[in-house]
C-alpha cells in the first residue's frame, strides 16, 4: 500500500444480516468444541484477469486468492476454530445461486463435515475508485444466514497514479487497481465484522 499522504483508503460494510459469529455460536451450540468453517473460492467476473495471472492457473486465480486472504484474516482473529478453503467451488449458476439459497455450497460443505460455509462474490468494477465484495456466512445445519453484507473498498490511489503519470513524476502501470491491497483490506475489514470483533483495523 502506498505511503503517499494524499492517498486515501477505507472500507465500508452494508449488511442485510449482521449477527456476529461469536454471538451466534454461543446461542446455538451448547458445547465448546471448535467449529469448522469452509470458504468456497469466490465468484469473480468472467472478464476479470488480474495482473500476472496465467490462463487456467489456480495459483493466480482471484476467487481462490480472495478465499485464502479471508481465511488468513479470520484465523488471525483467533475466534473461529477451524477455517479452511474448500476448493470444490465450481458448479453451474454459482453466481445466481448466491442470491437464491446457496444450496450447492451448503450441501457440499455439510457433506464434508463443516458447520459453516462462507460464500462470496467480487462484483463487476464500475468506476476507478471502488471495488465491492458480497459475503455470506451460513450455518450448514439449519441453512441460517448469520452474516450477509457488501464490503466496499474505496481507494483513490489509481486516480493519483494517473495524475502522476500525466506529470511524468513516476513510472507506474496506470491500468492496475492494486488488487492485492484491495483484497487484503477487504479480508481484514470483513473478518472483523463477521467475527464481531470491535478492534480497529
Amino acid at each position: 500500500m502506498r505511503n503517499l499522504p494524499w492517498v486515501g483508503e477505507n472500507c465500508t460494510i452494508h449488511a442485510d444480516i449482521d449477527e456476529s459469529y461469536l454471538d451466534y455460536v454461543k446461542a446455538r451450540y451448547d458445547d465448546s468444541n471448535p467449529k469448522r468453517t469452509a470458504i468456497i473460492p469466490f465468484d469473480v467476473p468472467e472478464n476479470f484477469s488480474p495482473p500476472g495471472a496465467l490462463p487456467g492457473s489456480m495459483t493466480n486465480h482471484s476467487g481462490q486468492e480472495l478465499a485464502r486472504r479471508l481465511q488468513a484474516a479470520l484465523l488471525a482473529e483467533q475466534e473461529m476454530g477451524i477455517v479452511e478453503v474448500f476448493d470444490r467451488g465450481s458448479w453451474p449458476q454459482k453466481r445466481e445461486e448466491f442470491f437464491h439459497g446457496n444450496y450447492s455450497a451448503i450441501e457440499q460443505s455439510r457433506a464434508a463435515g463443516y458447520d459453516f460455509v462462507i460464500v462470496g462474490m467480487f462484483e463487476p468494477i464500475t468506476n476507478g475508485t471502488t471495488v465491492r465484495f458480497q459475503t455470506k456466512l451460513i450455518d450448514t445445519a439449519s441453512n441460517t444466514t448469520v452474516f450477509s453484507g457488501m464490503t466496499e473498498i474505496y481507494s483513490n490511489a489509481r486516480d493519483w497514479d494517473n495524475a502522476l503519470i500525466r506529470k511524468e513524476s513516476v513510472t507506474v502501470r496506470n491500468d492496475l487497481f492494486n488488487f492485492r491491497e484491495r483484497f487484503e483490506l477487504y479480508a481484514r475489514c470483513t473478518a472483523k465484522r463477521i467475527v464481531g470483533a470491535d478492534r480497529p483495523l
